[in-house]
């Protein structure tokens, strides 16, 4: 399982500058969430940059430096605590990029057969590791070179999961050249979900709050008050350069 941190914000800035503390208790997870770190951002010339390793994000040099001099206006950043069986290496480290977008996701989902049988054979090329969720990426992608918007897309790809795979969460942060997606959407009845809420009843919990001017969304909020939650069966869509900020409902999902 893994944890998720994103912002947009009315002008570029380094994620320590507007999170302060909160990018501490962000980094302070990846001593459980340790298998990997990751981010992305569009630079001041509108181009995305990313960078991740499959190593702890509390001792890494690296990490340490690019939340500090990358300057962004949409931001997206991935602790992995990789799924048992799944490799720790840097292609299946998240955020998992292509044609200008990235993406970071919590949660396990399968069967990989029929996965696989959700992305279409243009975006199959694309693949470059072995994990579910870059296929699950790639299914989202393929589903919206279909569509006439990203939120048909999850539409298409939701009722899909629902019908052929198993999962315990599809949450995941979805970084576009226009928009940042936020989609929280768990399965209450797995029992692995039961087992992870019994012992942390906030682990799959998608927060957000707007912070120095900024919309920031967190796994269960980075600490303080004035959270709120992205409810399950939801996605919040922040959009970049206005930041309005709208949750729309995908499916019936239980909290």
């Amino acid at each position: 399982m893994c944890r998720l941190l994103a912002y947009v914000a009315p002008e570029p800035v380094a994620a320590r500058d507007l999170l302060g503390d909160g990018l501490e208790c962000f980094v302070h997870l990846s001593h459980s969430h340790g298998d990997g770190w990751g981010i992305a951002g569009y630079g001041e010339d509108g181009n995305l940059t990313y960078a991740k390793a499959a190593e702890a994000a509390y001792g890494s040099a690296e990490f340490a430096g690019l939340v500090g001099r990358l300057h962004t206006d949409a931001f997206v950043a991935h602790l992995r605590w990789a799924t048992p069986g799944l490799r720790l290496s840097q292609e299946n480290t998240h955020p998992f990029v292509t044609d200008g977008f990235a993406f970071a996701h919590h949660g396990r989902v399968g069967p990989f057969d029929k996965l696989d049988g959700l992305i279409s054979q243009e975006r199959r090329s694309a693949l470059g590791g072995t994990t579910d969720s870059e296929r699950l990426f790639l299914a989202l992608m393929s589903a919206y070179d279909g569509s006439a918007t990203l939120e048909d897309a999850y539409r298409t790809l939701l009722l899909a999961a629902d019908r052929e795979l198993e999962y315990t969460s599809l949450n995941s942060v979805l970084l576009t050249p226009r928009e940042i997606y936020a989609l929280c959407w768990y399965d209450p009845q797995n029992s692995v979900v039961r087992e992870e809420m019994r012992k942390d009843i906030g682990y799959y919990d998608l927060r957000y709050r707007i912070d120095r001017g900024a919309v920031v969304i967190a796994s269960q909020g980075l600490g303080g008050e004035r959270w709120e939650r992205v409810p399950n069966g939801h996605v919040l869509a922040v959009q970049r350069g206005t930041l309005e900020t709208r949750l729309v409902g995908i499916g019936s999902r239980q909290t």
